[in-house]
């Protein structure tokens, strides 16, 4: 992914990768084709956690599940997305669309301060 919404991508994970109680992880999801030798054909292989999983994934304060699902100021989700985020959340995780590292940072405080952390 290149563009916009990449470099917010980028930003976020230089401004959380410092903090000690934040693990992110990149999500790419998607479908690759290749040549098989073995089997003398295409395969195909889907990668990534899920249809509509978030582009940002890990580990929170407090051990919480996060997923942010990363736009740009006027990008939008899709019915997919916005599905992923609610069951994170209806399983305690936090799922958030965030615009912005700012808006990350906020997201991480709120945890932090409905669990209690640094």
């Amino acid at each position: 992914m290149s563009g916009p919404e990449a470099a917010i991508q980028a930003e976020i994970r230089l401004v959380l990768g410092g903090e000690r109680d934040v693990a992110l992880w990149r999500n790419n999801v998607g479908l690759a084709e290749f040549w098989n030798e073995r089997l003398r054909r295409m395969v195909r292989v889907e990668y990534g956690l899920a249809v509509g999983s978030a582009d940002l994934v890990g580990i929170g304060p407090g051990g919480t599940f996060l997923a942010l699902e990363v736009k740009t100021e006027r990008g939008r989700t899709t019915p997919e997305q916005e599905r992923w985020l609610e069951l994170v959340r209806l399983k305690g995780g936090v799922g958030r669309v965030v615009r912005s590292a700012e808006e990350a940072v906020e997201v991480v405080r709120a945890m932090r301060a409905r669990t209690g952390g640094v």
